[in-house]
C-alpha cells in the first residue's frame, strides 16, 4: 500500500497518544506492520470493530476492551 496511508495511521496515533487515548496495537500477519488501534478507557466496556493494516490492507476483526486486545482474520 501508499506510503501515505502508513503516515496517515502514525500521525494519527501519534496525536491520539498525546491526548491520552487508549491505542493498543499489534503485529500484521500479513506483512509484520505494528497496527494501532483505539481501545476503550473505561472498564466492563467492549468496543467490536473491522480494521484494515495500513502497509498491505489485511483485514481484522477487533475485539477491545481497557486492558486486552483480541483480533482475527479469519
Amino acid at each position: 500500500m501508499s506510503k501515505q496511508q502508513v503516515q496517515v495511521h502514525n500521525e494519527y496515533f501519534d496525536r491520539a497518544e498525546e491526548r491520552g487515548a487508549n491505542v493498543v496495537s499489534f503485529e500484521c500477519s500479513g506483512c509484520g506492520f505494528n497496527v494501532r488501534t483505539l481501545a476503550p478507557q473505561t472498564e466492563n466496556t467492549v468496543w467490536t470493530s473491522m480494521l484494515f493494516c495500513p502497509s498491505c490492507d489485511k483485514p481484522y476483526f477487533k475485539h477491545a476492551e481497557k486492558h486486552s486486545l483480541e483480533v482475527s482474520d479469519e
